[in-house]
This record gives C-alpha cells, sequence and structure tokens, in this order.
C-alpha cells in the first residue's frame, strides 16, 4: 500500500513490531506503537493478520484518540477491528467513514448496524482478488500439481491438511 500512495506525496507512518527497520522504505516513518501516531493520521489502513495480540486492536479507546476528520480501512481479517466501536465512532463522528472489505462474522447479518451507515462503504472480502492475485493463484496451482504427478515434494504452506503430506 504504501508503495502505491507514495509517489503520491503521502507522509505515511506504519506500526508492525515484528518487521526489522530495513523493512520500512525510504519515506516511511515508523512507529513505535499504534498510539504514537494514531491521533495524526488522515487514513488508517489496516493490513496484518489476526492473531490475539491484533484482536480488536482497534477499539473504543483507539477511535477516541483519532480525528473525527480520520477514515478507517481494513482490508485485512475481521476482528482486528471491533465493530461495536466502530458503529459508534461512526455515529458520534468520532471518525468520518470506513471502508470496510472483512468483517467479525462473514458475511454480516442483514440487520448488522454497518449496513445501515451511510459513512461507511463495504465490499464482500474481494480487496485482495486481482488479476495479478489471479494469474498467481493459478500458476501456483499448476506448478503443485505438476510437482505431485512427478513425486517432489510440494510447499506444506500450501497445504490445508499438511499431515497428508506424510
Amino acid at each position: 500500500m504504501a508503495k502505491l500512495l507514495l509517489p503520491f506525496g503521502v507522509r505515511i507512518s506504519a506500526y508492525d513490531p515484528y518487521l526489522e527497520d530495513d523493512a520500512f522504505f525510504e519515506g516511511i516513518t515508523r512507529a513505535a506503537t499504534l498510539d504514537d501516531f494514531i491521533a495524526d493520521i488522515d487514513i488508517l489502513s489496516i493490513h496484518c493478520p489476526r492473531t490475539q495480540e491484533t484482536e480488536n486492536m482497534v477499539d473504543a479507546a483507539r477511535f477516541a484518540q483519532m480525528k473525527s476528520s480520520a477514515y478507517l480501512v481494513n482490508c485485512a481479517r475481521g476482528g482486528i477491528v471491533d465493530e461495536t466501536a466502530l458503529v459508534a465512532a461512526l455515529q458520534s463522528g468520532d471518525i468520518a467513514a470506513a471502508g470496510i472489505d472483512v468483517f467479525d462474522v462473514e458475511a454480516p447479518p442483514k440487520d448488522h448496524p454497518l449496513w445501515q451507515l451511510s459513512n461507511v462503504l463495504l465490499s464482500p472480502h474481494i480487496a485482495g482478488v486481482t488479476h495479478e492475485s489471479f494469474e498467481r493463484m493459478g500458476t501456483m496451482a499448476v506448478e503443485n500439481a505438476y510437482k505431485i504427478l512427478n513425486g517432489e515434494p510440494i510447499d506444506p504452506d500450501c497445504v490445508v491438511n499438511p499431515e497428508a503430506l506424510a
């Protein structure tokens, strides 16, 4: 995301406790914690896995720190953003708007309050659906089929049940 935005002169701050400093390329300010920059941002774009550490990482307290003109974009995983707190922040004006591609429960029920808000854009978990991702998936599938047919080992990360490889 940062590489796409840098040519537009966007000031980018990022937080990732697991990456080394050299992973943050020129033009990105590394923050020691999410709270170090959340009060100053215009857009909080989330790109992390859902873990015990990240579950409800963006909660009511974090929304309260954000500018009322800020936007939230979550294309990562459901459950990283506390949806109840998000609804409250959008209704109260604590933040201006949100773009949500993932939900705690996929698909959200028809009576979910996010459906009722005019300052939220919802999409059906398709942010990663691109021509490039389809090409990579197809290539990976063909490469793995070739390996299997030729008795070669495949990457266990590509297998839902890696115990079957044994």
